[in-house]
């Protein structure tokens, strides 16, 4: 199982390429395009040219990946062509993590 990490952050986006059996690094790639430069392009916009940047190069001669967004002090809505979103937004001060897991342990504890 190969898992595709990107890291949004507040000055540049990331990404690695994990091997999710021995959750080793393979491959890691910065956003490293021209769109910065694009000035007919909104941030948005921006932003996903580099996600996308980055997925196709990790996810070269990939079939299968897992793909997982971290970002900081912002939030993504995956939706479907028509804009429905797959799930409810998460917002990064959520702290149902710390909620019970089981009687004895809680969410953040049990990862």
């Amino acid at each position: 199982m190969n898992i595709i990490a990107i890291d949004c952050g507040a000055s540049f986006i990331k990404g690695a390429l994990i091997n999710g059996t021995t959750l080793e690094i393979i491959k890691e790639c910065y956003e490293n395009t021209p769109v910065n430069l694009d000035k007919s392009l909104n941030h948005l916009e921006k932003t996903i040219l580099k996600v996308e940047y980055i997925f196709r190069e990790l996810s070269q001669n990939i079939d299968q990946v897992n793909l997982c967004f971290s970002n900081e002090m912002h939030g993504f809505v995956v939706t479907n062509e028509m804009g429905i979103p797959y799930c409810d937004y998460i917002s990064w001060q959520d702290e149902c993590a710390y909620e019970k897991y089981d009687k004895d342990i809680n969410y953040l504890d049990y990862l």
